[in-house]
């Protein structure tokens, strides 16, 4: 009975080993034809234009969102947006 469960685990092992063997020779022989293509990347819209920190652990982001630029003031509890207008009248 023991001799009958060896023989039985080399055989699933050697079966496991079959396929994937044979599933690496498929994707050689095919160039990976068979995997899904990923789609294509849209342009970005968000970006980071640049950042500032500041002491002690906040920092200042401006950032640009398609069109429209923010100024973000980030720390470790919150986070504020400035509005356009605050932005202008620093400047």
């Amino acid at each position: 009975m023991e001799l009958y469960s060896i023989l039985r685990a080399i055989a699933a092992l050697t079966l496991v080993l079959g396929m994937i063997w044979g599933g690496l020779w498929l994707l050689r022989r095919y160039g990976g034809q068979f995997l899904p293509t990923p789609p294509a990347k849209a342009e970005r819209q968000l970006s980071i234009l640049e950042t500032l920190n500041l002491p002690p652990r906040h920092k200042l982001v401006r950032i640009k969102n398609g069109s429209q630029e923010h100024l973000l003031l980030l720390g470790p509890e919150n986070s504020l947006e400035l509005a356009p207008e605050e932005i202008r009248t620093q400047q």
